[in-house]
């Protein structure tokens, strides 16, 4: 009978278990990768592929020449080149108890923002609900250089000199 008592007193930490893991998804962390789209436009900006990966993120920050390799390293796709047009954040900085607050009661608005990125600057990536994580991107805008074969081409001009006169040669 002793046993069952000393069971029972230890059933609040089963249940609270079971409590954390179903609140896991709403906690709050500071992601420690963030999305990264590379938009790939022509010269009107009509976009033609895009390319997404994961790339770390160190004690909340996105830093400058992490963004500046990241740039300079997908410059060129399928063997065409582009000009590093801009670059954006999408945010959503919600904590968990405005996730929850939402669930319950719609009139709540969850926050989210776009905001430029500056290529001078560290990006810092807030802290958000961990099921809310996956929505933070950062998109990087590249546009398509002109071919060559738009270049203009210089001519060559020719003038012709009468045939009774002779120049002199240097």
């Amino acid at each position: 009978m002793a046993e069952a008592n000393e069971q029972e007193d230890f059933s609040w930490i089963q249940d609270s278990i079971l409590q954390d893991r179903e609140l896991s998804p709403y906690l709050e962390d500071v992601p420690s990768n963030i999305r990264v789209l590379y938009i790939y436009t022509n010269e009107h900006y009509s976009i033609g592929k895009v390319r997404k990966e994961m790339l770390d993120v160190s004690n909340g920050v996105f830093s400058r020449e992490m963004l500046a390799e990241t740039i300079a390293a997908n410059r060129t796709h399928d063997g065409l080149k582009y000009r590093f047009a801009c670059a954006f954040y999408y945010i959503t900085n919600c904590s968990a108890s405005q996730v929850i607050a939402y669930g319950e009661d719609k009139t709540h608005v969850l926050e989210a923002q776009l905001q430029d990125i500056s290529v001078l600057e560290d990006l810092s990536v807030p802290s958000c609900a961990k099921m809310l994580q996956k929505l933070n991107a950062v998109y990087v805008v590249f546009q398509r250089l002109k071919s060559s074969s738009c270049k203009k081409v210089t001519r060559k001009v020719r003038f012709e000199v009468p045939s009774g006169r002779k120049t002199r040669r240097l």
